[in-house]
């Protein structure tokens, strides 16, 4: 009876981590993203990951398109 709890504990702690993860942007995130796509500074990829168009030096930006990469990366083939 004990391993059972322990392996329902287990599977709950498990379940909530990949939600947590599953979050790919804040709402401030989001909205820069916004602004830098209708600057014609960000676009979507080919991979369906977000990508520069052009050179930026902002790191909040920068940080803000890479998030969901290093959240979700991609299994190698």
């Amino acid at each position: 009876m004990t391993f059972r709890k322990l392996f329902v504990v287990g599977a709950a702690l498990a379940a909530l981590g990949f939600a947590g993860a599953a979050i790919a942007q804040t709402s401030a995130q989001k909205a820069q993203i916004d602004q830098a796509k209708a600057a014609g500074v960000v676009g979507e990829q080919a991979d369906g990951y977000l990508g520069f168009r052009t050179s930026t030096s902002d790191a909040g930006l920068r940080a803000a398109v890479d998030a969901p990469k290093h959240r979700h990366p991609r299994p190698c083939a």
